[in-house]
């Protein structure tokens, strides 16, 4: 089962539209199951993380790359965090 439209908004909104693993911004961000469905992962917030197309790609499917989300997840800015994500861009200025 996907993740509920609710949440998978949520999650988007939380990383400021920022991939966790590359920090682009996108309104293409994909939801991924941290610990996939097939191991009974979740379909909730936690087990949720902010990817572009491209690094959902690469990471997706490649559980030793998987386990490193959660640490790159953490990075991100949050709504709750008004900081927001480091991006490519302010790291720069």
């Amino acid at each position: 089962m996907p993740f509920p439209d609710k949440v998978k908004r949520r999650v988007r909104e939380r990383a400021w539209f920022a991939c966790c693993v590359c920090k682009r911004i996108s309104v293409a961000l994909e939801v991924h199951h941290i610990l996939p469905q097939a191991a009974r992962g979740p379909d909730s917030e936690d087990n949720a993380a902010p990817l572009c197309p491209s690094c959902h790609a690469s990471f997706g499917g490649n559980p030793e790359l998987r386990a490193r989300i959660v640490v790159r997840r953490a990075s991100l800015g949050s709504r709750d965090n008004p900081a927001g994500p480091t991006t490519r861009r302010s790291r720069e200025r």
